[in-house]
């Protein structure tokens, strides 16, 4: 993502962050940030913003780091304070109702872990079915 943040016109939208490094502060200015701690206030509200932060076309890169390790351990980075399932459920949804998703992929799955793989998989499922023109 640190790529795509410089190309021309792209704006990056990040939702659920819980820490984050050194060298990626100050964010640049196309690259707009959702704390997990802040979404938490008042969820459906931060859903409202990031979908407000999004262009109508979206590529949409699912980290499973986003998740809560309690339920999805087979992350990269199992750091406490993350989505629960129904949270990340109910973001995705939103932003596959809402706007054009021109691509979507999973990131940072652990192998190893059969409920963490089983509950990825029906997230993207999920996906693809809001995707659908049905759906609307």
């Amino acid at each position: 993502m640190r790529r795509v943040c410089e190309l021309p016109g792209v704006t990056v939208v990040q939702a659920g962050l819980r820490s984050t490094s050194r060298e990626e502060l100050p964010p640049p200015p196309n690259v707009r940030q959702f704390w997990a701690e802040d979404m938490m206030v008042d969820f459906p509200v931060a859903i409202q913003q990031i979908s407000a932060a999004l262009g109508p076309r979206v590529y949409l890169t699912f980290d499973v780091d986003v998740c809560d390790p309690s339920w999805m351990s087979a992350t990269g980075t199992p750091e406490p304070g993350g989505l629960g399932f129904y949270q990340v459920r109910d973001l995705l949804r939103a932003i596959c109702l809402q706007h054009r998703v021109v691509g979507l992929d999973c990131v940072e799955l652990q192998g190893g872990d059969a409920t963490s793989a089983f509950a990825a998989a029906r997230l993207l499922y999920k996906c693809l079915g809001y995707m659908s023109p049905e759906a609307t």
